[in-house]
């Protein structure tokens, strides 16, 4: 070995001790940090074990998988309610039995698989809900959908509706075949020859897509002949599949902390406040199956055969990329998909817009400069600064300037833009809209507003800050009917 080639692998060797010293002091100063955090409670260390997993051999349909879902709820009461520490038997603690938040007291408890049906539908829905959420999430959608006679299909998701431990030990799979099961039991249910629709919320659109694409080449799994997307998990930051290796000193007692991103009181009876890494991990696992499922349609030429795609976005989204559903999704689709995008723009009328980021509106004027996109967009913005009022500013493909049309619809005061968990809801939603309070007598989640000194309330701020209901919500069921309209037997 030369002279010189001794050096490389010294200068090598040196190198690659340096980066093992930082990553490993980046990983203890990450564990001891999370250590100052809230402590851990029950709901975040209790393993379900009837959980479902993928490969499981005892669990092949839908009743099989309802069977065990029964079974994963026992085994929660058991765990959990049963067991719940005196000092966390409190009003705002959705696992404490006397709480107005805790779901399993309600009429229907929507963490649980569910479905509307009809006597004689007109076709079927399967409606998928997002990360950390429950099928509440599509609360709204469904039941638009069943009063127009589909018989709607909402399975919960596992690792979801339950503890936020279970999305701590998920896997993407597990979610593609419950996924499954929910289409052929869909298919089943309303005959061959009925329409199906397929929907999904952020994590559920991208397994709505994914669905999709699987289900061309899979003759055992119906294919939908629509698909609707609310905020849709197409692209998110490539940090998440960091997610993974953070999580490693989780399994050293000690550092038990640094396998969660957020430790928060559970108090919404719908959607965990607790965010684990490997939920962010397996989100982008999962948008990662969404492209190379895009990418083998498109090497094999059979774009044209995905179904019509209808899309809602908030131009800003702090959880997943809008620009990734334009750029990975929607600039892959022909014409002949007949792909739709509605976004929901930010509200940049007076009193708000010296307030905005520049910025804002990069995607928009991107969109613009664009001279033959394959797809129809529609935005919802305000026409002039000096207006709350809306829009619908739609560009038809293959057309180069926009046609506006007015909602008769408004901007709430001192609401600037939507949010990623927004868009779904409606707002006369009792959880998450408009209303000061809801059925069971306590606060809006949508509505919270406190204001007082820093440090005090023991959530962050921004958790009552993010906008929880979409104002424009009649548009959205306007569209997904005229989307739908011709869909027959």
């Amino acid at each position: 070995m030369t002279r010189y080639m001794r050096k490389l692998v010294r200068l090598t060797v040196r190198l690659a001790v340096i980066v093992v010293v930082i990553f490993a002091t980046i990983l203890l100063v990450r564990g001891f940090d999370t250590r100052r955090g809230p402590p851990l409670q029950l709901w975040h260390t209790v393993e379900l074990e009837a959980e479902y997993r993928h490969g499981r051999t005892d669990v092949d349909d839908w009743q099989g998988y309802l069977e065990l879902e029964d079974a994963l709820f026992a085994e929660m009461q058991t765990k959990v309610y049963a067991k719940l520490p005196p000092d966390q038997r409190q009003e705002i603690n959705r696992y404490y039995t006397e709480s107005p938040y805790n779901p399993t007291a309600f009429a229907q408890d929507y963490n649980r698989s569910w479905e509307l049906a009809h006597a004689e539908p007109r076709g079927a829905a399967v409606l998928i809900h997002g990360l950390t959420d429950s099928p509440y999430s599509v609360r709204a959608l469904a039941e638009l959908l069943h009063a127009q006679g589909y018989h709607v299909v909402a399975p919960r998701m596992p690792g979801h509706g339950t503890i936020p431990s279970g999305i701590r030990e998920v896997r993407w799979q597990d979610w593609m075949d419950v996924t499954r099961l929910a289409g052929r039991h869909a298919r089943e249910t309303v005959g061959a020859d009925a329409p199906l629709v397929f929907g999904g919320y952020s994590n559920g659109g991208a397994l709505a897509m994914a669905y999709t694409i699987e289900s061309l080449d899979d003759d055992t799994l119906p294919i939908p002949g629509r698909v609707i997307l609310m905020s849709p998990e197409i692209g998110i930051s490539p940090v998440a599949r960091l997610a993974r290796v953070l999580d490693a000193l989780s399994g050293v007692p000690f550092f038990a902390h640094s396998a969660w991103t957020e430790i928060w009181p559970e108090y919404d009876p719908w959607k965990f406040n607790s965010f684990p890494l490997n939920a962010g991990y397996q989100a982008y696992l999962m948008t990662q199956e969404v492209q190379s499922g895009l990418n083998r349609l498109k090497e094999k030429d059979a774009i044209a055969s995905l179904p019509p795609v209808l899309t809602f976005s908030s131009t800003v989204d702090a959880t997943v990329s809008t620009a990734a559903t334009v750029d990975a999704l929607y600039m892959r689709l022909l014409p002949a998909n007949r792909g739709e995008l509605v976004l929901f723009d930010l509200a940049r009328y007076q009193r708000i817009k010296p307030f905005l980021k520049s910025g804002s509106s990069n995607l928009i004027d991107r969109l613009q400069s664009q001279p033959d996109l394959p797809f129809t967009y529609t935005l919802i913005r305000t026409p002039s600064p000096d207006t709350r009022e809306v829009v619908a500013s739609t560009r038809q493909r293959g057309q180069s300037e926009p046609t506006d049309e007015p909602l008769n619809m408004a901007w709430p005061r001192e609401i600037y833009s939507l949010a990623h968990v927004a868009v779904p809801f409606r707002p006369d939603d009792p959880w998450y809209g408009n209303g000061e309070i809801n059925p069971t007598g306590v606060h809006s989640l949508g509505n919270l507003s406190p204001r007082g000194e820093r440090g005090v309330i023991i959530v962050p701020a921004g958790q009552f800050l993010r906008m929880r209901y979409n104002p424009f919500h009649d548009y959205l069921e306007q569209r997904v009917l005229e989307f739908l309209a011709p869909l027959e037997r």
